[in-house]
């Protein structure tokens, strides 16, 4: 049976009951769409890696979980969907990202949604962004890449702990959307030729093809930013987020994926489960020690609060 191989050499068993639709799953999992919100290497045929969930897949209208149970070694899910596909049946891919956030947790790594990596590719450091949609993430990231520095992660990040409670980026997700009034308000030329456009008019730009994302080594996160930029705004300014807000603002980013806030239709399930919440718990209580005077909230103009990072980060600069 085919394994959705994802970042990190966790695997996901892929068992589609239906012959006419098997290949044509299987092909979705490793396509554009999917690589903007699951962390996939790719599909491979058999379990090279450690298998932590299966998906029992038939095929129907629509899409249905009819039932899941968690186990000691592995998750089962048991679904009914036609091939996912954008636009069309998109709910499959959503699902299968949340029991990627299940399955993460459960083998001691965090995935982090809406989020970016910005990197410098000679030296392993890097800086992670964070944001709720709209908050210039994605603006932000392409404004680094047309200044040679690297994006690791352009939604969702898989990362893990060192021993000191700071992060190490394993990598993510590697297609970027942005807003082309980005680059346009900023003056700057597009730095990779988009391989399509969404149809609210946002440039797709796959870095993995191109070249331009990080599978080789794991990124050092040295600080952490919440972005709340705008194309209104003018200048930055910069808040540090002390206390329990740290906490609560790792928790959300780090566990909602798992409990069902990412909608899908019909309705998101809830996987979270008392040992996945704790280990997700630790993970977040010890980044917020580790990252108490390197943890910001960033307001304003997208190219400007970028240029505060970078002077910030001296060997981003």
């Amino acid at each position: 049976m085919p394994v959705i191989s994802l970042v990190g050499g966790i695997g996901i068993e892929l068992r589609v009951r239906s012959a006419e639709i098997a290949d044509k799953v299987a092909d979705a999992y490793q396509g554009l769409f999917a690589r903007r919100y699951i962390p996939v290497k790719g599909v491979v045929e058999t379990a090279s890696i450690p298998v932590k969930a299966v998906v029992e897949w038939w095929n129907g209208d629509g899409f249905e979980v009819t039932g899941y149970e968690f186990g000691e070694k592995a998750d089962a899910y048991y679904v009914r969907s036609g091939v996912p596909e954008p636009y069309v049946n998109e709910a499959p891919v959503f699902f299968m990202l949340q029991v990627a956030a299940r399955t993460y947790a459960r083998s001691g790594y965090i995935l982090l949604t809406d989020s970016v990596v910005i990197h410098d590719p000679s030296n392993g450091h890097g800086v992670l962004l964070l944001g709720y949609p709209h908050g210039g993430k994605s603006t932000i990231a392409v404004l680094s890449l047309a200044r040679g520095l690297g994006v690791a992660s352009t939604e969702n990040t898989v990362a893990r702990l060192r021993e000191d409670g700071r992060l190490e980026v394993l990598g993510g997700t590697t297609v970027l959307l942005y807003d082309p009034r980005g680059i346009e308000r900023y003056g700057v030329r597009p730095p990779l030729e988009p391989v399509g456009v969404t149809k609210h008019g946002y440039h797709i730009v796959d870095l993995e093809a191109a070249g331009r994302s990080n599978r080789e080594k794991p990124i050092l996160i040295d600080s952490i930013y919440v972005l709340h930029c705008s194309f209104s705004a003018t200048g930055s300014s910069f808040e540090k987020v002390s206390g329990r807000k740290r906490r609560k603002i790792l928790w959300h980013f780090a566990s909602s994926l798992i409990r069902g806030d990412d909608y899908y239709d019909p309705y998101p399930l809830n996987l979270a489960t008392k040992d996945v919440d704790e280990q997700v718990a630790r993970i977040i209580y010890r980044m917020a020690s580790a990252y108490v005077d390197s943890f910001y909230e960033a307001f304003g103009a997208h190219d400007q609060v970028l240029e505060t990072i970078l002077r910030n980060t001296s060997w981003l600069a």
